[in-house]
């Protein structure tokens, strides 16, 4: 059988800082033939857009390694690297190993990365532990290009010093690894016969069949019914006994019928005497839970978190808390870092949808932020003020159109068929677009900064208002990356 022969593509993240280590790393994974790290200093050419060939490489890639430390944690762009894998990573089959967090020292894994198992570099097999994680995907993926795996898994091969084990990931649940006749184990993968497909270092699948134990359906059937009669006259008298219930009184008959389809008849008869026994009260003390408030809007960038007081839109975005008042992060596509709050989505043939955080406004007064766009490829940015946590309610919609970055407008769209109703001229990025928005318990109004622009007040008849800010991506592949920064909130 003829084989696929192609090097696997390693993507190494890190933060400047850390070259020389990361160096190491790259020049141990290039020993292996079979690997093709992939290090920015390394491959990056005089006169290329490296945010762009960046991100090209992460979507590309087989694996991307995270080299984390100290710096790393504190380093701003390589974090949207992360994001960026971690959306890439969100269109995998489950249980494929895309992301490989490697400690180059003893320090914090950010909270996006810690469901991945981690390696530690700096320990003394750390560098055989990657090498071995990085094989095991990368027999996966010749199996899945041969059509020798109906899905990618996680398994381990065997080097001189260790046995063939099997691999421990969630993914590796089915697979066997066995010893062959040569020095590389062969993976077993069950088929959906009663065989088990034996794939050997060539590429050769081979068959052995398992030995199958069958119960006579009768003999099950007839336990099944014993164990029912018992629950069932054992539940009530548990569930409605007011105190400790006395031993009770157990007869059990037992007969055996011998038939020719070889059934077992069990019959189970169980009598008690419940008795009721009032219980004192006691002074013992009533635990208390101690309930952590959200963050306050204005303070939650700051301390590089999004508090809980933002809600996701549409609400089946999943979320869970830290437990400090802040959401764990990324939230969707948004994480919080050094005062700003990023964003960075990227999707193929897709609908539109539209997607963002809403957070609660007092009954009066003004929020101001500043945004900064890096790409906004066939996307709207929103920003506005709802009567409700729904972009369908009433509200005072602002977006930045899809297009240049360098230069664009401000558009006040109806949110209920989003039609024009005014624009700015074109507006140099330079360090940011501000805007603002004011609101009344009965309306408000928008101005794009420094009194570029205004708009008529808008009736938004409720007391309690929401700030939205998000992006609406449009039919087909979209792209959006940028920053929001610079929240006020009076």
């Amino acid at each position: 059988m003829s084989t696929k022969q192609r090097q696997f593509k390693v993507f190494l993240s890190y933060a400047s800082q850390d070259e020389v280590s990361v160096r190491e790393v790259y020049n141990a994974l290039k020993l292996q033939t079979w690997i093709d790290p992939w290090l920015d200093k390394e491959k990056l050419l005089a006169g290329q857009d490296w945010e762009f060939e960046i991100r090209k490489t992460v979507r590309e890639s087989d694996v991307v390694v995270v080299c984390l430390s100290k710096q790393f944690n504190r380093s701003g762009f390589r974090q949207k690297e992360v994001r960026l894998a971690l959306d890439t990573a969100m269109e995998k089959p489950d249980g494929e190993i895309f992301i490989i967090p490697a400690r180059l020292e003893d320090c914090d894994t950010p909270e996006s990365l810690r469901k991945w198992h981690r390696v530690d570099l700096f320990e003394e097999n750390g560098y055989e532990n990657l090498i071995r994680a990085l094989r095991a995907d990368q027999i996966e993926a010749d199996l899945e290009l041969e059509g020798n795996l109906p899905l990618r898994a996680a398994t381990l091969p065997k080097s001189s010093e260790h046995t063939a084990e099997k691999a421990q990931s969630p993914s590796s649940e089915g697979l066997v690894l066995q010893e062959s006749s040569g020095n590389q184990p062969t993976v077993s993968v069950p088929s959906s016969t009663n065989n088990t497909v034996r794939v050997d270092d060539q590429g050769h699948r081979q068959e052995k069949p398992k030995r199958m134990f069958k119960l006579d359906p009768a003999i099950i059937a007839a336990i099944i019914t014993v164990i029912g009669t018992i629950l069932v006259t054992l539940i009530p008298l548990y569930t409605n006994r007011p105190a400790a219930l006395p031993p009770a009184t157990l007869s059990t008959a037992v007969a055996f019928t011998s038939t020719s389809t070889n059934a077992l008849l069990l019959t189970a008869t169980i009598t008690s005497e419940p008795t009721s026994t009032p219980i004192p009260a006691t002074d013992s003390p009533v635990p208390t839970i101690t309930i952590i408030p959200p963050v306050a809007l204005g303070e939650d960038w700051l301390a590089g978190c999004i508090s809980t007081l933002w809600r996701p839109y549409p609400e089946d975005i999943p979320v869970s808390e830290k437990g400090d008042g802040c959401w764990k992060e990324p939230v969707y596509v948004f994480s919080a870092e050094n005062g700003d709050l990023d964003f960075l989505a990227e999707r193929s043939n897709a609908p539109a949808e539209i997607y963002g955080l809403f957070a609660p406004l007092p009954e009066e007064g003004t929020v101001t932020f500043t945004v900064r766009l890096r790409d906004l490829t066939n996307v709207d940015l929103w920003m506005g003020i709802f009567a409700e946590p729904d972009v369908t309610s009433e509200g005072l919609l602002m977006i930045v159109p899809s297009g240049d970055v360098r230069r664009r407008v401000f558009v006040q769209k109806d949110p209920r068929n989003y039609e024009n109703i005014a624009d700015t001229r074109l507006l140099p990025l330079e360090n940011g677009f501000s805007i603002s928005f004011s609101f009344t318990e009965n309306s408000a109004r928008s101005t794009v900064n420094p009194s570029v622009f205004f708009t008529n007040s808008v009736s938004i008849p409720s007391s309690q208002k929401w700030l939205f800010l998000g992006y609406k991506g449009l039919r087909g592949s979209y792209r959006i990356d940028g920053t929001f920064l610079s929240f006020e909130l009076e």
